[in-house]
């Protein structure tokens, strides 16, 4: 009997977002399994990844270690990068024009 470890570590998307910010060591995989970077949080992890294809890295997988063995391939990284930029809130700049307005 063979056992299929990508469904044991596959998370959907709305299951990792509810993970974002927790703390766990993740791993940027590049080609072959090479670690390309650690990150301390999901969050973090996404934004590494992107630093890295835009340096030209080809990243194979993001991976939560070690008792989760959480994987994440690149077309959900790609979702999952888009949905928490969607996420953030912008800062608020406050200026003599906004004290005005109150």
């Amino acid at each position: 009997m063979t056992q299929n470890n990508q469904s044991s570590s596959y998370r959907t998307d709305e299951q990792l977002l509810a993970i974002l910010h927790d703390i766990a060591d993740w791993v940027i995989h590049g080609r072959a399994g090479f670690a390309l970077d650690h990150a301390a949080s999901l969050r973090e992890a996404l934004g590494k990844s992107a630093s890295l294809a835009q340096s030209g890295a080809t990243m194979a997988a993001i991976t939560r270690l070690p008792n989760e063995c959480i994987t994440i391939f690149p077309a959900q990284v790609d979702r999952l990068r888009k949905i928490a930029a969607g996420l953030e809130v912008p800062a608020v700049i406050l200026s003599k024009w906004s004290a005005a307005a109150n």
